[in-house]
């Protein structure tokens, strides 16, 4: 509206889309929340949450400030694209994948657990190595925050 008299003004979408159509989501300020999809998904938020729930696919997603959190398998050869500025980055993928892996935190930390990391790299600020024979690409990022990657 051109007058809000001093109201504020919420809206909410709820969008239904087959499983194996590939997503792009852009927001502003605010929570996305993506679930179930057998495809390959791209977000963008400025500053809030984003949820990746049962997600079978590649994905990409840069988040100004706040909350990622991914459950997701990773097919031979899928990406997994994190970055989040100020904020956390959590990931839980299948034990068994195979990625190239690289976590950096500009300030904070970075928890792996339930997954067989080789050719290790790691430093304060950085943990690098390869999952399974590393046919794909996982690459987490957070300016400060923390980022926990799990096996499950």
């Amino acid at each position: 509206p051109g007058n809000s008299d001093g109201r504020t003004y919420v809206v909410d979408y709820d969008i239904t889309v087959p499983a194996h159509l590939a997503a792009s989501v852009t927001n502003g300020n605010g929570t996305v929340r993506i679930d179930g999809l057998i495809a390959d998904v791209d977000v963008t938020n400025g500053n809030g949450k984003v949820e990746l729930v049962s997600l079978e696919g590649s994905h990409w997603v840069s988040l100004g400030n706040g909350e990622l959190s991914a459950r997701a398998h990773l097919p031979d050869g899928g990406q997994i694209v994190h970055s989040v500025g100020n904020g956390s980055v959590f990931l839980s993928v299948q034990p068994q994948v195979s990625a190239a892996f690289d976590a950096k935190v500009g300030n904070g930390t970075i928890t792996l657990t339930g997954l067989d990391l080789n050719q290790v790299v790691s430093g304060k600020r950085q943990l690098k190595g390869t999952l399974g024979s590393g046919e794909g690409r996982i690459d987490l990022s957070a300016g400060n925050g923390q980022i926990t990657v799990q096996g499950g």
